[in-house]
Parts: C-alpha cells; structure tokens; sequence
C-alpha cells in the first residue's frame, strides 16, 4: 500500500461514520471495475428485493410517471398502468 492510501485510511478512521461509508462505496465501486464483478451492498441487495416483491404484486411504476420524470417520451402514447404507488400519487398529486 502506498504512502498516500495509508494516509488517507488513517484520516478516515476518524471521520463520521456516513463519510466513511462513502469512501467505502468508492472503493467497492474500484474493485467492481478492476475485477468486473460487482457486489451489492446490503442496502442495494435490500432495494432489489423490495423492487421484486412489488413485481410480484403487480405494483409498477406507472408510464405517467415514467413519461412525466423523461421527457423523451413527449406525446408517444403509452398507456398507464392502474396501480399507483404512494410515491408516485405524492409526486403526481393524485
């Protein structure tokens, strides 16, 4: 290890535990592109789960809000899906 990176974990030992967080994070993100296998995180692994269990619900994000939030799809005609989470009724105002 090098001077520099030994540094920088000294300092970092003593930082908030979010900033250490995030350094960790870029360093996961490092080793992601110098291997080519990428490890989810326990709060990503969590994430996916939660998405795939309201997949399974049929919960979807509806097109409106897909349209809304990209506006490339100005006037291309997709149908809207009839569930609405309650994100996307706070973001709609529905």
């Amino acid at each position: 290890m090098n001077r520099i990176l030994q540094e920088v974990i000294e300092h970092a030992a003593t930082w908030p535990e979010e900033d250490q967080k995030e350094l960790a994070e870029y360093a996961r993100e490092i080793e992601a592109r110098r291997t080519g296998i990428y490890t989810m995180s326990d709060d990503e692994r969590t994430a996916v789960r939660k998405g795939l269990a309201e997949a399974d619900r049929g919960e979807f994000v509806s097109d409106e809000l897909i349209a809304h939030a990209d506006k490339r799809h100005k006037g291309r005609g997709y149908a809207t899906r009839p569930v609405r989470s309650p994100i996307e009724s706070e973001y709609l105002n529905i």
